[in-house]
């Protein structure tokens, strides 16, 4: 099978490693083959082993694949707590798309197939092994496919089924990670079908022309197989298979990456103890703990706080466009957008706690290394992001200093979070994060939306099956300006507050863009007198419109 078996085991240049044949490869996967099933990847691998070859040895690569289930920190507290607790929600990543149009359901199954053959990821379980959860990659683990006809019946009726199909859970040892549901509808009487009106809200539609079909298409994953980045690799993905099984043609998407998830896990076990990797870790305390750690976020709350990890969540639509939206990006360069985003989020901590030493987690790609761009798994990181707020500094300075604090934490990404809070120690209260109780998440692309030749597929606000923090501020940077929601735990807020949280973000967001010299505590000062001064309804048709008192 190979023309020359003592050929190097890498071919690409400076990552060659000398002395280290293909022969002494296959042998050493044939060792491990008796304790590991890799399910048939070293002979897919063609000698490719990754871009850290040259600094591993043949016991190092013996070592490697008698363990390479070993996951990385990255997922291992998620795994965790799903192997010990199936029923948590907190991991679940849904997406939502309406299809009107020419939709064949068994040319996109055919399609995820195709897709799932290209990614491990996709054909990932997770299992307990000497108390600590590992990995195994399955040769065949198609998704779980539900197809349900709710014509006829209420399009309410349907996103509540898709709803519960959001919150069931996954069997982690067992899989399928990915669940794909087909609800078909009746189409909407704007889409051309003939409508009948029958008692109360139901209606039913014909459709005008054979083949089209309308319904709510629901994508759901658990967060160990796939992040943000993913989803832009496996809406490209999808969307050529469609193409070309809608062509008649067969499916030929690119080969699988060269460098595969459980390569980067090693890797990155490999080097959890090296000098780099303490002096950030050393850095990360430094940043976290001294002279104190953080005090615990007070913001007002509505109700008690749960002692649980899971919140029943609900979400607070936010949207800065149109004339506004397009003033905000001329005022923002571009290379400060995210900080500004990040200032606006402490700005509005500060505002609603009138707390000083705040702490917020944000979510990076982790995708650093070229290697593992086009690799679907679970990669992002988190960045705890302390700021100590002076009041008394204006909007810019804010923002000036929230880059400086991105720029900081950016330079020590790679660091694993979950291996920091261990390194941290700190005792968690229940129902509380160990670190932080705000995540800020910044999308600086649009949400995934794959191709339906033939068929218009709209993205969907998704089900919230539960969440993991008080306040989660997910935002989407457009040419429009800015779109997203603030996903909230409803034990402990109100809807109403969540409402003046969205209108306090949107005026300080402006605040920023329209008077940068303008303190902190006299924004502050602002909002909380208009928050007192008028009924809430009333407040935040003002805030909405408060770039006209700046």
């Amino acid at each position: 099978m190979l023309d020359n078996p003592d050929r190097e085991i890498n071919d690409r240049g400076a990552d060659r490693q000398p002395g280290t044949s293909r022969r002494n490869f296959l042998k050493i996967a044939a060792l491990a083959g008796a304790t590991v099933s890799l399910g048939g990847s070293i002979a897919r691998a063609n000698g490719e082993i990754g871009f850290w070859a040259s600094e591993l040895s043949d016991e190092q690569l013996l070592a490697m694949y008698t363990t390479i289930l070993r996951i990385r920190w990255h997922e291992r507290t998620m795994a965790d707590k799903m192997l010990t607790d199936p029923g948590y929600r907190g991991y679940i990543v849904p997406g939502l798309y309406r299809v009107h149009g020419a939709f064949d359901p068994d040319l996109l199954r055919r399609a995820w197939d195709a897709v799932t053959a290209r990614h491990e990821a996709l054909r990932t379980v997770f299992v307990m092994r000497d108390g600590e959860p590992r990995q195994r990659i399955v040769d065949d683990l198609p998704a779980e496919w539900i197809e349900e006809d709710w014509r006829g019946k209420p399009i309410a009726a349907a996103h509540a089924r898709a709803a519960e199909l959001t919150a069931d859970g996954f069997d982690l040892v067992r899989g399928p990670l990915f669940r794909i549901a087909w609800l078909r509808t009746d189409p909407p009487a704007e889409a051309g079908g003939v409508t009948h009106a029958t008692p109360g809200s139901r209606t039913t539609h014909d459709d005008t022309d054979a083949g089209l079909r309308h319904g709510l298409l629901l994508l759901v994953a658990h967060h160990l197989i796939t992040d943000g980045w993913s989803d832009q690799l496996l809406a490209r993905d999808l969307s050529r298979a469609c193409a070309a099984l809608g062509a008649g043609q067969a499916v030929v998407l690119d080969p699988p990456p060269p460098c595969r998830f459980r390569d980067f896990a090693f890797w990155q076990r490999q080097t959890e103890d090296g000098t780099q990797a303490r002096a950030h870790r050393d850095a990360w305390r430094r940043r976290l703990l001294e002279p104190t750690p953080a005090p615990a976020l007070q913001l007002p709350a509505d109700g008690p706080r749960a002692t649980t990890a899971e919140r029943l969540c609900a979400q607070q639509a936010f949207v800065l466009d149109g004339p506004a939206g397009q003033d905000w990006r001329a005022q923002i360069p571009a290379a400060r957008r995210s900080a500004a985003l990040i200032a606006a989020s402490f700005a509005l901590l500060h505002i609603e706690s009138g707390q000083t030493d705040l702490v917020i987690g944000m979510p990076v790609a982790g995708r650093e290394r070229p290697e593992l761009q086009d690799q679907v798994g679970l990669h992002l990181n988190m960045l705890p992001l302390r700021l100590r707020i002076d009041p008394a500094l204006s909007l810019r300075a804010l923002v000036e200093q929230c880059a400086h604090l991105l720029d900081d934490a950016l330079s020590r990404a790679e660091y694993p979070f979950a291996r920091l809070v261990e390194a941290l120690g700190i005792a968690t209260p229940p129902g509380r994060h160990p670190v932080f109780d705000v995540m800020l998440i910044i999308h600086q692309h649009d949400t995934p939306v794959f191709r339906l030749d033939g068929a218009e597929v709209t993205p969907l606000p998704s089900p919230t099956p539960g969440g993991r923090f008080d306040l989660d501020i997910e935002l989407w940077l457009d040419d429009a300006g800015l779109h997203g929601f603030l996903e909230y735990d409803r034990g402990l807020f109100s809807s109403s507050r969540a409402a003046t949280w969205g209108a306090h973000l949107h005026a300080t967001l402006m605040a920023l863009a329209q008077a940068p010299e303008r303190s902190l505590a006299a924004l502050r000062t602002t909002l909380t007198g208009y928050s007192e001064a008028r009924e809430r309804a009333d407040f935040v048709a003002q805030s909405l419109a408060l770039d006209e008192d700046f």
